[in-house]
């Protein structure tokens, strides 16, 4: 399975919500590559919301203090290909909130 699959598989997953075990299959594909020329080759057809989505699970990676020369290595290449843009939606993802303006009193 491809890098960009696993990544549409994860689209609907606010970074708040998600857990290392849902970006597991992803995260497991990025640490296979390590070489910056390799990284570039795998991010440079990916779709705005695909480089977002490969951000979250870079930094979920980064949360468990393993990899790290790796993920910031995919880090480096992502937002140069996404800009700082991908980095500020990562960072603001968050799950929706409950409607409560329906409820009644």
């Amino acid at each position: 399975m491809s890098l960009a699959s696993k990544l549409d598989a994860l689209k609907d997953t606010p970074f708040s919500i998600m857990s290392k075990p849902d970006a597991n299959p992803a995260l497991n594909l990025l640490l296979k590559v390590d070489k910056e020329s390799k990284i570039e080759e795998e991010v440079k057809d990916l779709s705005t919301e695909q480089l977002d989505i490969l951000m979250k699970v870079i930094y979920k990676g980064l949360a468990s203090g393993k990899n790290s020369n790796t993920l910031f290595k995919w880090h480096g290449v992502v937002a140069d290909v996404g800009g700082q843009g991908c980095i500020i939606r990562t960072l603001t993802d968050k799950a929706p909130e409950a409607d409560v303006s329906d409820e009644e009193d």
